[in-house]
């Protein structure tokens, strides 16, 4: 089978059939803050894998000295790891000096009054070496900002969790 990738747990559809990402209407601070505690649902390591694959951007934080640097990235689940596309410049001079970070995603979804955030945890690195380039090549990663972004990212979690809570209708 032509660029199947051992890694991957479901089939990934082209994005060529994907639909846009609707934008969810923004909604106050307020409004977004659970009734109770008892009303925030702790996702499963699954369910978290599941909402990743749901959303095209997320942020990866980097350490930078005694700072942390939050970059957006479009993303793809492949397998267990998180991969994005970026160009030379800070993301990589900062995973190199240092690879532990963390990546997260979330998403309003207005219709069903809910918010969801997923927060992996774990090491990035560079794809490097003939192997890991060209499985690479099945990877369809879009990017939204226009120029080249020849580089492969793998962020691989030690660590993943994830909460869902109701919109507060107060």
């Amino acid at each position: 089978m032509v660029g199947w990738n051992p890694r991957r747990t479901e089939p990934r559809s082209s994005s060529k059939h994907r639909e846009p990402a609707k934008r969810p209407r923004r909604l106050s601070r307020e409004a977004m803050e659970p009734k109770s505690a008892s009303d925030i649902e702790e996702l499963s390591t699954s369910e978290c894998w599941g909402l990743l694959r749901t959303v095209p951007i997320g942020r990866i934080a980097l350490h930078n000295d005694d700072e942390i640097e939050v970059f957006p990235v479009n993303h793809l689940v492949d397998g267990g790891t998180i991969v994005f596309r970026t160009a030379t410049g800070t993301k990589l001079t900062l995973i190199g000096q240092d690879p532990t970070c963390t990546f997260e995603a979330d998403e309003v979804d207005v219709a069903e009054q809910l918010v969801w955030s997923v927060v992996a945890k774990g090491t990035a690195e560079q794809l490097r070496g003939h192997e890991q380039i060209t499985s690479s090549f099945d990877m369809e990663v879009p990017t939204w900002q226009a120029g080249p972004k020849p580089t492969y990212v793998r962020m691989t979690p030690t660590v993943i969790s994830g909460r869902r809570f109701p919109v507060s209708a107060d």
